[in-house]
C-alpha cells in the first residue's frame, strides 16, 4: 500500500486513521458499521458486497499484490495429497 500511496502522491501520514484491527473481520465490520473506509482483498469482501452492506471499488495495480507464504513444521512428512497442493501451487502461482 505504501508503494501504491507514494505513486499517487500520498503517505500514511495524509490518511486519517481512526482504528487499528487485528483482523480483517474486524475491519469489514467496521466499514459495514460506517466507520469509514480500507483496503482488504476482494475475498475478504464478498459476501458483505453481495449482501450490500458495503461498496466495493476494484482497484487495479502492478503496486498491489502480496506474497503468501506456505508454512510446514520442519521434520513433518507431507501426505501424497500435501505434496501434491504445494507443486500445485508453486506452479500456478508464480505468476498470479
Amino acid at each position: 500500500m505504501e508503494a501504491f500511496f507514494s505513486k499517487h502522491g500520498l503517505s500514511a501520514k495524509d490518511l486519517k486513521t481512526i482504528a487499528y484491527f487485528s483482523n480483517t473481520q474486524g475491519i469489514i465490520e467496521a466499514v459495514a458499521q460506517g466507520m469509514g473506509i480500507s483496503f482488504v482483498s476482494k475475498t475478504a469482501v464478498q459476501i458483505y458486497n453481495h449482501l450490500n452492506l458495503i461498496n466495493v471499488v476494484e482497484i487495479e495495480s502492478e503496486l498491489l499484490s502480496r506474497n503468501i507464504f506456505c508454512v510446514q513444521k520442519k521434520d513433518m512428512i507431507l501426505t501424497p495429497a500435501q505434496e501434491l497442493f504445494i507443486n500445485f501451487a508453486k506452479k500456478h502461482c508464480q505468476n498470479i
